[in-house]
């Protein structure tokens, strides 16, 4: 039997359901999302991911459950892999599987039923985020969705970045409530998480909450789809709007790509950790290389956002627009952080040229000045 503190209470996971995780989910396969596996004889082997190298010294033994690079001397399971490159806890990373697994994660005999039915509900409230991603994502790629994939390569966005951020598109009309209601999810359930509104005028008529505009799925800190951002296509206000606070989602105390940038600084303890001011801004960054990018959501900075900040790095970057709002902004974190400030726990602030934030730097080619 296995025991992890996590917080203040303690979470179990017995040898037989972690070697049912490793019979459903291929090792291989997972570190396939990471580096190109080949089979060479009766072996499986690999680039290493955790060390630059021209040729394949990391081998994949999928029948023991393990692998080993015989360059770095990197040795784990299915379970290690993922904690060092994706920076999750133990727990976190069993979870994770189970939920790709199709697996339930054993209750604790003191869970009520209360407890249960929460759980039951939130879980679902993922998996509907999930689906809405994944909704959106398809759309951006349709016929449907041609304004919006202009405007992305208006942006010089790459598609394997489109990619990482799961960009997506919300068409116009009532598309997603139709296409989730045929899914078996019922309104209700829809309306608590902000993807459809009732009507005003028709009481008991609902259409979609966003609408003819480009998606940013934002996730928890564990790379769950828990609401979205979107960006108008034409003209017209506000440019962009987020998901209404839901069980899931409240936005002040989420960061905009926080598990990517987390997943970065595990690889690289060395990566900037850059906050800057919106979602594009944090595409741009990423694209460019500064793979520690995020944003606090639209939001001027809370001490809650601050605080998972200085999880990832004791000095965190502060990049935000070279305008007025944005020096704004800056000053309205540096009061928050103010009372917090201590040896490990500071921040540096970097100020643009004037009309000028970092995706706009990046676009006209002048990486090095950032």
């Amino acid at each position: 039997m296995l025991l992890y503190q996590v917080s203040s209470n303690m979470v179990t996971f017995s040898s037989g359901f972690l070697d049912q995780i490793r019979q459903r989910i291929s090792l291989a396969d997972v570190i396939g999302r990471y580096t190109t596996v080949q089979k060479r004889g009766s072996n499986l082997i690999a680039c290493c991911p955790f060390h630059k190298e021209k040729s394949p010294s990391f081998y994949i033994y999928e029948e023991d459950g393990h692998y080993h690079c015989y360059g770095c001397k990197a040795h784990g399971d299915i379970f290690s892999f993922l904690m060092e490159k994706r920076g999750f806890s133990f727990p976190e990373v069993v979870e994770d599987l189970a939920g790709q697994a199709g697996l339930q994660i054993p209750q604790n005999g003191g869970d009520s039923e209360e407890d249960r039915r929460a759980k039951a509900e939130r879980g679902l409230f993922y998996e509907i985020m999930e689906k809405t991603a994944q909704f959106y994502e398809k759309q951006l790629l349709s016929n449907g969705g041609s304004s919006a994939k202009k405007y992305t390569d208006n942006r010089g966005i790459t598609l394997p970045t489109q990619k990482t951020f799961r960009l997506g598109y919300a068409p116009r009309g009532n598309v997603l409530h139709h296409h989730l209601s045929k899914l078996g999810y019922k309104t209700p359930a829809l309306q608590k998480l902000g993807l459809v509104q009732e009507s005003k005028d028709r009481p008991g008529d609902f259409y979609d909450y966003f609408r003819d505009r480009l998606m940013f799925p934002i996730w928890d800190k564990r790379g769950r789809v828990i609401a979205f951002g979107g960006r108008i296509l034409g003209t017209g206000h506000p440019k962009y709007i987020n998901s209404p606070e839901t069980p899931l989602f409240h936005k002040g105390d989420v960061i905009y790509g926080y598990h990517l940038a987390k997943q970065a600084k595990a690889q690289n303890k060395l990566t900037p950790l850059i906050c800057s001011e919106g979602y594009m801004d944090v595409v741009a960054l990423h694209q460019g290389g500064f793979q520690g990018a995020v944003a606090p959501n639209g939001t001027s900075i809370t001490e809650n956002q601050l605080d998972l900040l200085w999880k990832l790095d004791h000095e965190p970057i502060i990049c935000l627009d070279g305008d007025k709002a944005g020096e704004e902004a800056a000053l309205r974190a540096l009061k928050v952080a103010l009372p917090f400030l201590e040896a490990g726990k500071t921040l540096r602030f970097v100020s643009l040229p004037s009309g000028e934030d970092p995706d706009s730097l990046l676009r006209a080619g002048k990486k090095e000045l950032l």
